[in-house]
């Protein structure tokens, strides 16, 4: 008795043969695979770099804030620096050396405020020792003052309210006394 074989069979045992020879080579396959482990191994070294970068110029970022934070802080409290007749509050005399804040206070300079601050002249046309032409007073214009210039323009007066003039005073009083003496020669002639 011979072995018969269904077609399904055959075209099952046929077709794994071809596809595991021709398309599905194991060799390639594993040749493949420890390719992208290498490639992986290397993007994840590359990536804890680029990890440790990031990290360290987060933490220099944090640094550089909190110190512009703690000079600002000592900008803002400059008054409480020392004196040689009075010891600040970061500088006790029970302790054998100032605090940290107290050095940093002597430090950091105290800026006037710029509503306090002069006002800058620069020479005009940029050239110094070159006397600037005069020019008049337009509004938008600034006022030009031999070779230098105010930083602001000057601008044009508030336009208020004209206040009557004393003529107009009297013409109205003049006008209201004329009237009210006609309502009285009419009253009276009517009394007589």
């Amino acid at each position: 008795m011979g072995v018969v074989f269904n077609p399904s069979q055959i075209q099952k045992l046929w077709r794994g043969f071809y596809v595991r020879k021709y398309i599905h080579n194991f060799y390639t396959r594993k040749n493949y695979l420890n390719g992208v482990l290498i490639t992986n191994e290397l993007v994840r070294r590359e990536m804890d770099k680029l990890e440790e970068v990031h990290r360290r110029e987060r933490e220099n970022f944090q640094m550089m804030e909190k110190e512009r934070e703690r000079a600002n802080q000592a900008h803002r409290s400059h008054h409480l620096l020392s004196t040689k007749q009075r010891p600040g509050i970061f500088n006790s005399p029970f302790r054998p050396a100032p605090d940290e804040m107290e050095q940093l206070l002597r430090q950091v300079k105290h800026h006037t405020p710029t509503s306090m601050a002069p006002r800058v002249w620069t020479p005009l046309l940029g050239l110094p020792g070159t006397p600037a032409p005069r020019s008049s007073r337009t509004p938008g214009s600034s006022l030009v003052i031999g070779r230098f210039s105010y930083s602001r323009p000057i601008l044009p007066p508030i336009v208020s309210r004209e206040k009557p003039t004393r003529p107009q005073i009297n013409q109205w009083r003049q006008a209201k006394s004329t009237a009210v003496e006609g309502d009285f020669k009419r009253l009276r002639g009517s009394d007589c």
